[in-house]
């Protein structure tokens, strides 16, 4: 051995100990900085401190044995301990020694690499290890080489008297067994995916928190007969508790209380010892409807104890399963103990009787559930599948199922067998379904209606290649929490999850899955949960899910499109979805946000794969969130492409350094501006922070529709350290100007792009574009102008044709020839007027900024160069205003974008087609609009006066992103057809009516939020979803039309007037207002909102949907049988029943408000899981 009594060790260089002997260290202090590495014979540390406190300790990266040896009473901080490593031959065995009242201190991570199969470690000795303050993680690989990767014989301990600091996290495949005596307080945590942690010694002194992600917790009494568990309280989130019980004595342990958390699927098997009983107490249970699930093996002998824990009204726990001789059965609380819920074996289902826990008998395989449930009203306790057979539970239409207590159990003794519920309706007094599917050959389905504010969790064991529950319905409404906590969850049929259901996956090792099979298209109310080993979102070819997010939430899970890149996930909702994980490893679809934001924050690569993302809607909102000390390198693959459509109104695609004192950069594939006005943002948010978004390709733009962009950055016309950077790889292309250097006055300009430059975050609403845009080269990308050293700023004589020319306040042109941009600024407006003769812009580019009211006038024509470009018109304040008395004379299109008014009033104007990209234009006449057609990408039109702006024949190609038509009013009538074949939708604003003449074409929706739209032709409006909001009138008269969905909003009188038909293929909310027209299509008719009125006066509706009142009164003039056509429609089969009432308590009634006496067969049902409804015959 060699001993190095005296000195200490210098700052600096790695110590490596190597050979079979021993090296012994006995500095009193050390300033060592680095690493220890033993890879062969001991380190003995004679005396305190002698290593670093920030280097790690790796033991036996090499081969032969290796350990690390702390003298007794000394004591000794590493920052984090590694056994084995990649070093060839690292295969033996690792270990510490701890002398007698000597402490060793973990300050981070324990680590076992497995990539050598190294024989186990083990931490023994008479002193203790400590985890300090903090919780400390142990990361295990698992080794082939051994069963227990890691053994720790002496006690867990921490000055102080805080065991393992605040916490132990263990995470990843091998196990850990402890078998000292433990005093630690901390909490015991076990993640997801992880092995086994087992406790063998004392541990009576531990009273911190168990909490249980995934792996296994051992409770091994077999030698020690003492406490094993911490006595503080036990939280379930996933994972299994394992107890063995003592063989010479009774075993008794206990927690002060147990939470069923966060939808996990957990388990407890307590294993008596020979001839001895175990007693365990759970001590009260704490569960949310949609939290955890519970599978319970009991001993032998002994019992589990639940503490004050009271069983539902229906006398059973519908989240906890029982493992019997006979498979598991629900369980009970008898006693304050636990036991399994004795159920009635009745396989007829006409047999079935009120309160009943119902099972099949399971004597052969024939012994499966039989007939058809068709007396209404009926409610069991429970449902229970265990016959190795093909078994139905048949629903009769309009008849409900009501299981009081939510269970819906299926064993793994059904098998390959097909086991189901159909047809009719399936309820729960609990207000929640709870399905604990533990057949893993085969999957579940339920086809019946499921509606109300019930909550569905899905709790099974995963390993089904398609599903452990399906989901397949056209129409289940609910609106309670799904739950998917351990398994997959499949759905079909189009609305098999309501659409306002949040979703919430559960962190746990059994990776809960929703899966959306090809072509399949579901829409969930919101979207959380999951983690690093669980929650998945799997979707086949062209699987559309869209996720409508209303609230602030955090998804954490996983998306896989299975190599279909064709598969997509839409983001809708005003609410932000954060994802903090690597999610999109395996997602190499569509990513689209289509409202509301997505935030991507964390030290992850979010979308790795991804091949398109998608960013359409002037709410849409992509965050790429740079939050890291180091500057994470990607959040989205860097080669996928971006497509922006009419995101001006947010901040758009926007990236943000908001850590650290480097530059973060976030490189994509090429952008494409598909319609109307966009907005990327970059922003750094303190001194030495660079955000920078880069678009890289040969092309890195593609510009579709004209479109155009507002780009916005903290000190985006500077050099600063700090602020943001657009960047393209090469010129975007399409700069006009003299090509002059920075800090002159002509600099080419790109007509398309307007910026700004911020001096504190920007702020989507007050940033709104106040310069135009140059190139500066592919690292620095793209900047605005300067408004004073790059503009010649208020001259009357502004010189050549290639300066940038800008003013601030009113101002005469004296010598107008030619410039190559112009920007009116001011608060107060500009009045810019000139000599009797024409000044050409030669970019055609124009900038009103600022909430004043601008104008240009005098000047006989305004052109756009002598070969003519584009006009591209910005009225950048909503409130701002530019009237162009002059004409624009160049025979080119006119580009209107901004969100303020383009007046325009001349006669003279000679544009060809208008582009209405954001913002308004507002005209008097339609020689004023040019000689084209009108494409409105988002923009709105508003009359000055009345005129057919369809004559000529004019087009109008309704595009992406929209188009509105302010009446201000008036009221014109347009003759001829809209639309042009454009995906986009039709607003009507302003007083006065506007009368459609013509058949539409356009196939998005169709929106009356002020005045009244007339139709007075066939199909005169869109075959999209049709809204009547603010008390506007949509007056059909004697025409029809044919639409995808219909909503009358809350609190206003809505009115459809008219006598023709109006035929809706989807669903109608109706909050509030009158329907005079027949009804007719597939329409489900939902009657929403306390308080408010809806009334259907025409007695030839024939839709055949179903009817739905939730709340509020739904008034009607006639009624009939099913298939007879009333002021309900004619609906047959399982749509002919009328359902009344939501939730725990409404207002919902049908009122009768005719003179006339009528009648109908069709059934009544009460929806709600309390309270009742209300049928009003009237006087």
């Amino acid at each position: 051995s060699f001993t190095n009594p005296n000195g200490s060790n210098a700052t600096g260089g790695t110590l490596t100990k190597v050979g079979t002997g021993i090296l012994t260290l006995s500095g009193s202090t050390s300033a060592w900085t680095n690493g220890t590495n033993v890879n062969g014979g001991v380190l003995r540390l004679g005396a305190s401190g002698v290593l670093s406190t920030t280097g790690t300790m790796t033991i036996a990266n090499a081969a032969g044995p290796s350990q690390l040896e702390l003298s007794p009473t000394f004591t000794q901080t590493l920052a984090a301990i590694t056994f084995g490593g990649s070093g060839a031959g690292a295969s033996s065995q690792g270990n510490v020694l701890i002398g007698s009242t000597a402490t060793l201190t973990l300050g981070g991570t324990t680590t076992f690499t497995s990539t050598s199969n190294p024989l186990g470690a083990v931490i023994s000795g008479s002193g203790s290890l400590s985890t300090g303050s903090a919780s400390k993680t142990f990361t295990i690989g698992n080794s082939t080489a051994t069963d227990v990767e890691i053994t720790i014989s002496t006690p867990i301990t921490s000055t102080g008297g805080i065991t393992l600091g605040a916490g132990t996290a263990y995470t990843n495949a091998g196990n850990l067994l402890s078998s000292g005596d433990n005093t630690y307080t901390g909490t015991t945590q076990i993640n997801g995916g992880a092995g086994t942690l087992t406790f063998k010694g004392n541990n009576a002194s531990m009273s911190g928190v168990t909490t249980l992600y995934g792996g296994v917790l051992a409770l091994d009494y077999t030698t020690n007969n003492n406490r094993k568990i911490s006595s503080g309280i036990l939280t379930l989130v996933g994972g299994s508790i394992v107890a063995t019980g003592n063989a010479s004595a009774t075993t008794a342990d206990t927690v002060a209380s147990t939470t069923l958390a966060s939808g996990g699927r957990s388990s407890i098997t307590l294993n008596s010892g020979s001839g001895q009983a175990l007693n365990f107490t759970l001590g009260t249970i704490t569960r949310a409807a949609g939290a955890g699930t519970l599978r319970v093996t009991l001993p032998t002998s002994g019992s589990l104890s639940i503490g004050a824990t009271a069983n539902p009204t229906a006398g059973y726990l519908p989240y906890a399963a029982v493992n019997t001789a006979s498979g598991y059965m629900f369980g009970t609380v008898s006693s304050g103990t636990l036991i399994a819920y004795s159920s009635t074996a009745t396989d007829a289902i006409g047999s079935w009787s009120a309160n009943q826990n119902v099972t099949d008998t399971q004597s052969s395989a024939s012994s499966v559930y039989s007939g058809t449930l068709a007396a209404p009203g009926l409610s069991i306790n429970s449902l229970r599948f265990n016959a190795a057979g093909t078994s139905t539970v048949a629903i009769a239409n309009n008849v409900a199922l009501n299981i009081a207590g939510g269970g819906v159990m299926t064993t793994s003794a059904v098998g390959a067998n097909a086991a189901s519920i159909t047809g009719g309706y399936l309820t729960s007094t609990a207000a929640e379904l709870v399905f604990l599917q533990d057949n893993t050959s085969q999957a579940f389905t339920v086809s019946s209606r499921i509606i109300g504010s019930t909550a569905v969790t899905m709790g099974g064991t995963g390993g089904l290649t398609n599903a452990n529950l399906t989901l397949n319905s056209a129409s289940n409404y609910f609106t309670g929490t799904t739950t998917i906590s351990g398994g997959t969850l499949q759905v079909s049929g189009g609305n098999a999850i309501g659409d306002t259901s949040p979703v919430t996956f559960a962190n746990s090792g059994s990776n809960p899955t929703l899966s959306l099979g090809a072509s399949v298209t579901e829409t969930i109310g919101s979207l959380s949960g999951g983690g690093t080993t669980g929650g998945t979102i799997s979707l086949g070819s062209a699987a559309v899910l869209t996720i409508n997010q209303t609230s602030g939430l955090t998804f954490s899970g996983f998306l896989n499109s299975n190599t279909n890149s064709n598969a997509k996930i839409i983001k809708s909702g005003s609410g932000t979805l954060t994802v903090d994980q690597a999610v999109g490893a395996n997602y190499n679809g569509i990513f689209e946000i289509s409202q509301g934001q997505v935030t991507f924050s964390g030290n992850v690569n979010q979308l790795a794969a991804v091949t398109s993302l998608i960013l359409s809607g002037p709410t849409a909102v992509l965050s790429l969130l740079n939050d890291q000390t180091s500057a994470v390198g990607s959040r989205i693959f860097d080669t996928a492409t971006v497509t922006l459509s009419n995101t001006a109104g947010a901040l758009g695609l926007y990236m943000s350094r908001t850590a650290g004192t480097t530059t973060g950069t976030e490189t994509v594939g090429p952008l494409t501006l598909n319609a109307g006005q966009n907005t990327i943002t970059a922003d750094g948010t303190a001194a030495s922070r660079i955000a920078a978004i880069k678009f890289t390709n040969a092309t890195p733009l593609v510009r579709n529709n004209y479109s155009t962009a507002l780009l916005l950055a903290r000190n985006f016309d500077t050099t600063s350290t700090q602020g943001g950077r657009i960047v393209f790889s090469v010129t975007p292309g399409g700069a006009i100007g003299g090509a002059g250097a920075a800090a002159s006055t002509t600099i080419s300009i790109f007509p398309y792009f307007i910026g700004e430059n911020t001096a504190a975050a920007p702020v989507a609403a007050t940033n709104v574009g106040n310069s135009f845009v140059m190139f500066v080269d592919g690292t620095l990308g793209v900047r605005p102008l300067n408004l004073t050293t790059e503009y010649v700023v208020d001259s009357a004589a502004p010189a050549t044709g290639t300066n940038n020319v800008r003013y601030t306040v009113t101002n005469a042109i004296t010598t107008p020839a030619a410039i190559n941009s112009l920007v009116l600024d001011s608060a107060a407006g500009v009045a810019l007027t000139g000599s009797v003769s024409s000044m050409e812009i030669t970019s055609g580019a124009i900038l009103a900024a600022g909430t004043g009211s601008s104008s240009i006038s005098t000047l006989t024509g305004l052109t756009s160069g002598a070969t003519p470009v584009p006009y591209h018109v910005y009225v950048t304040n909503a409130s701002g205003v530019l009237t162009l008395n002059t004409p624009l004379t160049s025979a080119a299109p006119l580009v209107k974008s901004g969100a303020g008014t383009l007046v325009l009033s001349s006669a003279s104007n000679a544009f060809t087609d208008l582009y209405l990209n954001l913002g308004t234009v507002q005209a008097d006449a339609l020689n004023k609009l040019g000689s084209g057609a009108l494409n409105f990408f988002g923009g709105t039109l508003k009359f000055g006066a009345a005129f057919d702006a369809t004559s000529g024949p004019k087009t109008i190609l309704i595009g992406t992103g929209g188009a509105t038509f302010d009446t201000n009013g008036f009221s014109p009538t347009f003759a001829n057809a809209i639309g042009n074949s454009g995906a986009g939708s039709l607003t009507k604003i302003g007083t006065g009516t506007l009368t459609l003449n013509g058949a539409a074409s356009y196939t998005g929706a169709t929106t009356v939020s002020a005045g009244t739209l007339a139709i007075g032709v066939n199909s005169a409006i869109g075959t999209g979803a049709l809204t009547v909001s603010s008390a506007a009138t949509l007056a059909m008269g004697a025409f029809n039309a044919t639409i995808s969905g219909l909503t009358l909003s809350a609190a206003s009188a809505n009115v459809i007037s008219g006598s023709g038909t109006l035929t809706v293929n989807g669903d109608a909310t109706l909050n509030q207002g009158s329907i005079a027209p027949v009804l007719a299509g597939t329409m489900n008719l939902l009657k929403t909102t306390a308080s408010q009125t809806v009334t259907l006066s025409n007695a030839a509706s024939t839709f055949t949907g179903l009817t739905w009142i939730q709340d509020g009164t739904l008034s009607v003039t006639a009624l009939a049988d099913a298939g007879a056509n009333s002021s309900l429609g004619a609906a047959t089969g399982a749509n002919a029943g009328i359902l009344i009432g939501n939730g725990a308590s409404t207002t919902a009634t049908l009122a009768y408000s005719s003179a006339s006496s009528s009648s109908s067969n069709r059934a009544i049902l009460l929806a709600g899981t309390t309270g009742g409804a209300t049928i009003d015959s009237g006087a």
